[in-house]
């Protein structure tokens, strides 16, 4: 069994210590094996063109169509904005962000109502699709915290999480939301 990484982190796509503990030891206790995700958040036009990042981006949509189960975090929109700096977003697209997006679900920035945020940056993305991910038997989000709080509550509400694992206080104030 293959336990395969849905996207590279926002940030720079480097593996962190923790992140590759948690992927091998969740790998280990399926006696599967933890397949890393190889190309950055989003991709430029140069990027998209490239033939080998084409082939990798295939194989990668390849393997996670094959995925049941899927087990994935959110994050908040503020917390990638250096990151986001990068990909020189018009100044009106970065504050459509900042003023509508709750955050992230596998790369795609979406508004409390589930919705894509900036299509463009959208269409950029290496993660897996909203509506992929939606169809999956089990979607697993892992998240917790007053930052991701709103993020959570729109994948919960938008049917892209079957199940939960966060904190008593996260728990506590998404029962308060609804």
């Amino acid at each position: 069994m293959a336990i395969i990484q849905l996207t590279c982190c926002i940030g720079a796509c480097v593996r962190t210590i923790d992140e590759t503990m948690v992927m091998e030891r969740i790998a280990a206790s399926c006696g599967g094996q933890a397949v890393y995700f190889q190309l950055p958040a989003f991709l430029s036009a140069q990027q998209r063109e490239d033939p080998d990042i084409k082939a990798r981006l295939r194989a990668t949509r390849t393997q996670r169509a094959s995925t049941r189960v899927v087990l994935y975090t959110v994050g908040d929109a503020r917390s990638n904005l250096a990151y986001l700096a990068g990909f020189r977003l018009e100044d009106t697209d970065m504050t459509r962000l900042l003023t509508t997006s709750v955050g992230d679900i596998c790369t795609h920035f979406i508004t409390a109502q589930g919705r894509v945020c900036l299509p463009d940056l959208n269409n950029r993305s290496t993660g897996i699709s909203l509506p992929e991910l939606r169809e999956k038997e089990q979607k697993i989000l892992v998240a917790g915290g007053p930052d991701k709080l709103q993020a959570i509550y729109a994948a919960l509400a938008n049917g892209y999480v079957s199940r939960l694992v966060t904190d008593v206080g996260t728990a506590r104030a998404l029962t308060m939301m609804s």
